[in-house]
């Protein structure tokens, strides 16, 4: 009797996993794709604008300089289980200080499910190799890593400019305190200013 009951249990086991491993995932649902696809390329900076002035607290200035601004995409990146096919996009910026150590890397990119719609920020300090990375994801608005505070503003006004749609992102650790605190991106323009620990601040002028 218990031979039968445990060759019945394994055998409705076995059906349980089988039938869990065949399950095949959901179609693509193209609309809301394309929904998030044109969200997200909003971001994208305007490949036109180049190098710009930054100037600190002080009155110090410099040159914000962009050191590489590349934009792919392919069509058929992703495959779902109908056999329908989403393209993939992406833009990487590198942005440089012409004084400061700092360096910063955006990328924008999105794909065929929900977590690939993000914006994705790396920092570092070139004088202390310190590098930190936090994203933003546009579909749900959160940050993945909860290693920052993300906030979108509606308008951000600087010395110079009003700008429209800006991402507020505030680091929870910054290593050092001439680290990068706070990091201000706008849509089209890109990075406009951004906080060390010690509480200088640099902004697009």
């Amino acid at each position: 009797m218990k031979n039968s009951l445990l060759k019945s249990n394994i055998a409705i086991l076995f059906f349980l996993l089988i039938t869990i491993g065949c399950r095949k995932e959901p179609c693509f649902n193209y609309a809301e794709l394309d929904e998030y696809s044109a969200i997200t390329k909003e971001w994208f900076v305007d490949e036109s604008i180049g190098n710009r002035p930054l100037i600190d607290i002080n009155g110090i200035n410099q040159t914000l300089q962009i050191v590489t601004n590349d934009i792919s995409s392919t069509d058929d990146s992703s495959e779902d289980a109908c056999g329908n096919i989403y393209g993939r996009f992406s833009q990487s910026i590198d942005y440089i200080t012409s004084v400061s150590p700092l360096r910063f890397n955006f990328r924008i990119n999105g794909s065929s499910y929900k977590e690939s719609f993000y914006l994705e920020l790396n920092c570092r300090n070139n004088n202390t190799t310190n590098s930190i990375t936090t994203s933003y994801n546009f579909v749900d608005k959160s940050c993945p890593e909860g290693n920052a505070v993300i906030t979108y503003l509606e308008e951000y006004q600087t010395k110079k400019k009003k700008y429209n749609d800006v991402l507020e992102i505030t680091l929870n650790s910054p290593p050092t305190i001439n680290d990068v605190k706070k990091v201000y991106f706008s849509k089209v323009y890109g990075l406009i200013k951004f906080i060390q620990v010690n509480g200088n601040e640099f902004e697009v002028n």
